[in-house]
C-alpha cells in the first residue's frame, strides 16, 4: 500500500471515529469512506455499493491504516 498524502491523512482521521463501529452514520460519510478507500486502493467501488466484501474491505483497509498513521491515538 502506497503512503498516504497529508490530506487523506486527514481524511481518515475524520472519518475513522464516525465508523469505526462497522456503521456509516449516514450516507454523505458512506461515500466519503468508499471515495477514501478508491483513492487510497485504486479500487473502483460505487458509491453507493452494497457489497458487504466490498465495504468490508474499505472498513478493514482504513482500519490498518488508522492503525499506522494514529499509533498514538487513545
Amino acid at each position: 500500500m502506497r503512503e498516504l498524502n497529508k490530506d487523506e491523512v486527514e481524511e481518515l482521521g475524520i472519518l475513522w471515529p464516525l465508523i469505526m463501529d462497522g456503521h456509516a452514520p449516514n450516507r454523505d460519510i458512506k461515500h466519503r469512506v468508499i471515495k477514501l478507500w478508491n483513492n487510497i486502493a485504486n479500487t473502483n467501488f460505487d458509491k453507493d455499493t452494497s457489497c458487504s466484501s466490498c465495504l468490508g474491505k474499505a472498513y478493514y483497509g482504513l482500519q490498518a491504516l488508522h492503525k499506522e498513521y494514529f499509533k498514538n491515538d487513545i
